[in-house]
């Protein structure tokens, strides 16, 4: 009897992993990222896009964005639709800022992510030298 119950009680518990950590793999949520590009003159390309599992994303009817930088910008509300871009807007800046990410579902349901814009140039260096001036170190000297 007690190797029935311990039998038992060993596939409800090995059932409820499961089934957690299945359920954990779907509940995976959207956030927003963003790439950028120094131009030069303190400008900045910048591309802000959603970031998620395919599913997910699926789900994403249109993306509208509300640039909270407004003076810098004639049209601070965008709505974007392209899910092949990741739902991606690009745009030149030369400062910082948050934008407010409204996500528009299928099912008639969004969500709202205040995103804040860093404009770090991510850009991978071109040769060792340049790569040891990044990162602050010198050159390793041997002897």
């Amino acid at each position: 009897m007690n190797v029935k119950i311990c039998s038992l009680l060993i596939a409800v518990l090995a059932f409820g992993c499961l089934s957690t950590a299945v359920l954990g793999a779907q509940a995976q949520d959207v956030y927003v990222d963003n790439t950028v590009t120094n131009v030069g003159g303190g400008t900045y390309r910048w591309t802000v896009f959603l970031v998620g599992p395919r599913h997910q994303l699926d789900r994403i009817k249109y993306v509208d964005y509300c640039l909270q930088d407004r003076p810098s910008y004639p049209t601070p509300r965008r709505r974007v639709s392209n899910r092949k871009t990741r739902f991606a807007l690009s745009e030149f800046g030369y400062k910082e800022f948050f934008i407010r990410v409204n996500i528009f579902f299928n099912d008639d349901t969004f969500k709202t992510i205040d995103y804040e814009l860093k404009l770090i140039d991510i850009t991978l260096p071109r040769s060792q030298d340049e790569y040891a001036s990044r990162i602050f170190l010198r050159p390793l000297v041997r002897g």
